[in-house]
């Protein structure tokens, strides 16, 4: 494992060709950021897949606190579009809700989380996690759950025919 002052980043080497044969079996390759693929995902058991999302979080994505409005964030940025629409479909089942976590397009593919959804997803994220980045897991514990928009006490609310409430 190595460090880079100038990248701020961590590079990992692995130079066993038995722990290499089984990554490569799976799926895993040296281009990973440059691949459009969901396979590797769909391998990995269930009970696993949340601590591969953390990885990806970890190695491609940020979770922080917003300086002006004190929101929580995360995300993951990647080229690999199928991998980020499986992790959105996993999160929505797990949180049983369709429209939960949505790839979005700009210069790259990604997964954006603020407020409320993000505290969720990463409380679920690192319940049991047996390794994490430690800077995120910092930010993470400056998180703030914001009070939903549904708990707050109104002065006026009446039922409109449509079953909402105004």
């Amino acid at each position: 494992i190595r460090y880079s002052d100038k990248t701020r980043s961590y590079k990992v080497e692995l130079n066993d060709t038995e722990i290499y044969s089984q990554l490569k079996e799976i799926g895993f390759n040296s281009q990973k950021s440059y691949d459009n693929d969901d396979s590797i995902f769909y391998k990995i058991p269930n009970d696993l897949k949340k601590f591969f999302i953390l990885g990806l979080i970890d190695g491609d994505g940020y979770v922080s606190v917003s300086e002006g409005t004190q929101k929580n964030l995360v995300g993951i940025v990647s080229n690999n579009n199928k991998m980020l629409e499986a992790v959105s479909t996993f999160l929505c089942e797990i949180f049983k809700d369709k429209t939960f976590v949505k790839v979005i397009n700009y210069d790259y593919p990604r997964i954006r989380l603020s407020r409320a959804k993000a505290y969720k997803v990463m409380t679920y994220l690192y319940e049991n996690a047996p390794v994490f980045l430690e800077r995120k897991f910092e930010n993470y514990k400056k998180f703030t759950l914001p009070a939903s928009k549904y708990n707050r006490p109104y002065k006026y609310l009446q039922k409109l025919p449509s079953g909402r409430f105004f």
